[in-house]
């Protein structure tokens, strides 16, 4: 759409120059001098600048628009990303959980171990004397 507005912009001031340039010699007085000093050849410079800066700015919107695409498509990856860090996460939590509950275990059956030593260490005492 602005694509459109420009060209149509570019069209009509391309019109008014060259209407100016085919009446330059037909209208070549004190007075039209004055106006095309004044006016029309300013308006001739500010309507070049204005088309340039225009485009310019057409050219920014279409990056804009193509960045924050790129962008929202990097922010649906990084929101599946979270999901499956998530997932993995809990998966982790639960290895973690049943861990823990191996290790409980493995304390309890550690400590009785360490307990019966002495009864062990006796018995062998025992064992040795009635041997010897």
């Amino acid at each position: 759409m602005l694509e459109e507005v420009l060209w149509r912009m570019g069209q009509q001031s391309r019109v008014l120059q060259e209407l100016r340039r085919e009446i330059m010699p037909v209208w070549d007085d004190n007075a039209a001098r004055e106006v095309d000093s004044r006016y029309l050849n300013s308006h001739a410079a500010d309507d070049e600048r204005l088309l340039e800066q225009l485009h310019l700015q057409d050219e920014s919107l279409d990056q804009s628009a193509s960045q924050m695409t790129a962008a929202q498509e990097e922010g649906r990856r990084a929101e599946e990303q979270a999901v499956e860090v998530m997932e993995q996460l809990r998966f982790a939590n639960q290895d973690l959980q049943g861990a823990y509950g191996h290790y409980d275990v493995y304390a309890r059956y550690h400590a009785d171990a360490r307990g019966k030593f002495p009864q062990v260490q006796s018995l062998i005492r025992e064992a040795n004397a009635s041997c010897g």
